[in-house]
């Protein structure tokens, strides 16, 4: 297959991606209409969120690919490391907080709160491992990194 041939089949699939994300905010909407319950309502609002999210990213890429590409320099990069330093750091309290209430909930019989702290948690570890990626793609910008 040609370059030409994969990116053709890469947004092929990120479209129909799409479509799935699309179906799964429906789903969430239709899932909110049915519930006032606190719990049931931030677990589908986030999850709808999350696929807006990934429906956005889908879309950079498949514009990337059939608009305009992007590049990303080592200048693009510099303007902000030290604000994304500085903000990896305060993930890392984050992730920090989140096991230590994760300690103290366990054992309490608090179901719901364990349940909500634990996905604080993943969530917090997910954006220090984006970091962490991100941390990668400028190592790959200097070569002598």
């Amino acid at each position: 297959m040609s370059q030409k041939e994969v990116q053709e089949q890469i947004v092929a699939d990120l479209k129909d991606w799409q479509k799935i994300e699309n179906a799964s905010m429906s789903s969430c909407s239709s899932i909110l209409e049915k519930t006032d319950h606190p719990l049931l309502r931030a677990v589908v609002e986030t999850i709808m969120r999350d696929s807006q999210n990934h429906y956005n990213i889908q879309q950079l890429i498949v514009d990337s690919m059939e608009k305009k590409p992007f590049s990303l320099t080592p200048e693009d990069v510099a303007s902000v490391w030290d604000g994304i330093e500085k903000h990896n750091r305060l993930e890392k309290r984050t992730v920090e907080m989140a096991t230590k209430l994760l300690g103290e909930v366990k054992g309490q019989h608090l179901t719901a709160q364990h349940y909500l702290l634990r996905y604080l948690l993943i969530d917090e570890e997910k954006h220090n491992a984006m970091l962490d990626m991100l941390e990668k793609v400028k190592n790959d910008l200097y070569p002598y990194a």
